[in-house]
């Protein structure tokens, strides 16, 4: 089921655009609940096609954002490995990297959809 509701940020304006079907008064509700200051600027028909690109962008960017965060998790559990191995070999305990499987575990809850 694609979503009802596509979001475009703008983080350097401060500005969200918001592709919608027929619930447009829902959703600024919904924004205006949040408490961030919400206004609506303007409102315009948009045509089946741009709602559609407006999917798909969505749909590559969140893919583009998976992949960076498997990498990132790739190397930071081969760096989780490689402190655990020298940590045990020199039997040092300060190399041991409880820090890292933290950290490590949290990315796995982030990359996981």
């Amino acid at each position: 089921m694609e979503p009802k509701v596509v979001l475009e940020f703008d983080t350097l304006k401060r500005k969200v655009r918001v592709f919608h079907g027929d619930n447009a008064d829902a959703i600024e509700e919904r924004m205006r609940a949040l408490g961030l200051g919400a206004t609506l600027e303007s409102t315009t028909p948009v045509a089946r096609d741009d709602l559609g690109r407006a999917q798909a962008s969505a749909k590559q960017e969140a893919q583009t954002e998976a992949r960076i965060l498997k990498w990132l998790l790739a190397i930071n559990g081969i760096m989780f490995v490689i402190e655990i191995t020298v940590g045990w070999w020199t039997r040092s305990t300060g190399l041991i990297a409880m820090p890292m499987m933290a950290e490590m575990s949290r990315m796995m809850k982030t990359a996981t959809p």
